[in-house]
């Protein structure tokens, strides 16, 4: 049966989103097992994989399973900080936006580590990042955040105070930090796998049966498996993985 080593930051939660499980089937196979309880080095059988491979890697640079649908669940990923401040254990290169973070994630009232996380998703924390063309609607994602500049015009109109005496990378990043909170009250139930889901592929590209799926044929359909998971390492002071997905898709079409 193949097995697994915990490794600091991991949970049954994600664990089970990794491997392509239930986190009732990794406890039926571990009897005794305490989920709010797991030790480092404490060894997890896992349900058998077609190879019978084991996992034993570490969590923070193993791509998660992507096998079946993903359910929306209204939580956030256990470990997973929802405070208005960014993570003091924050890992490089997100901890190094912590001003602009925090100043976005207090105006939208939404978590400081979610937005790192998709900050990392989009352009790895690099203020730098190319600007991409836009295929739902030909328009350019820019920034960190890589936000679609009819979206972010939108945005500036609804919000003007937010954006006031705002540019460069903090711009960007209040940007895609009030793009989040309008997909988060207004197309995804306020449940944070849907609102990743349609700030990826926008709110008319979202089955809230399956976070992975792409109805309107634009995102990456692991983008909400990766974001949780990286909101997840920048909480616990994880090191980030180096092969992040900057997308190439829009948001807001």
């Amino acid at each position: 049966m193949p097995s697994y080593t915990i490794v600091a930051g991991d949970t049954l939660w994600s664990l089970s989103q990794r491997y392509g499980c239930t986190t009732d089937e990794l406890m039926a196979l571990n009897p005794g097992i305490r989920p709010e309880a797991l030790q480092i080095g404490q060894v997890l059988n896992l349900p058998g994989t077609q190879h019978g491979a084991s996992h034993n890697t570490p969590s923070t640079n193993t791509r998660q399973s992507t096998n079946g649908p993903l359910l929306p669940t209204r939580q956030a990923p256990n470990n997973a900080r929802i405070d208005t401040t960014l993570s003091e254990r924050a890992p490089a290169p997100i901890g190094q936006l912590r001003h602009f973070i925090n100043s976005a994630a207090q105006a939208t009232n939404m978590p400081a580590d979610l937005i790192g996380a998709v900050i990392y998703q989009e352009s790895g924390g690099n203020i730098n990042v190319d600007t991409t063309t836009n295929p739902g609607n030909f328009g350019v994602d820019s920034g960190v955040m890589q936000v679609n500049e009819h979206t972010a015009a939108e945005l500036q109109r609804k919000y003007p105070h937010r954006f006031a005496g705002l540019y460069g990378t903090a711009k960007e990043i209040m940007l895609g930090a009030s793009y989040l909170k309008d997909m988060y009250d207004t197309s995804a139930d306020q449940d944070w796998g849907i609102t990743l889901r349609a700030y990826n592929s926008g709110p008319n590209g979202v089955d809230k049966t399956n976070l992975r799926a792409k109805p309107a044929g634009t995102g990456d359909s692991t983008y909400v498996d990766k974001v949780l998971r990286f909101w997840v390492d920048i909480s616990q002071g994880n090191s980030l993985p180096a092969d992040h997905y900057e997308s190439i898709y829009g948001r807001g079409f």
